[in-house]
């Protein structure tokens, strides 16, 4: 049995939208990180009360995966 990771992605902190120049970065993010078996759903998220553009990255993965620093590297991509 798998362990489950789901990570909430907010939309670009200026225009609260995800473009395809953005949703494209996190594409390459999860296949380059992700054993290339992942789901990602978009969506309306809120964030201190403001609705933006959301998805949620989940992914089963077969034995423990270290995702903090990569996490990380993903955050100061999307700025």
């Amino acid at each position: 049995m798998g362990c489950r990771y789901d990570l909430y992605i907010g939309g670009d902190n200026g225009s609260r939208m995800i473009d395809q120049a953005y949703l494209d970065k996190v594409v390459k993010w999860a296949g380059s990180v992700l054993p290339n078996r992942y789901t990602l759903l978009g969506g309306q998220g809120y964030f201190e009360g403001t609705q933006e553009d959301s998805l949620v990255l989940s992914a089963i993965i077969d034995g423990e995966l270290e995702l903090e620093r990569e996490v990380l590297q993903l955050k100061k991509e999307l700025g």
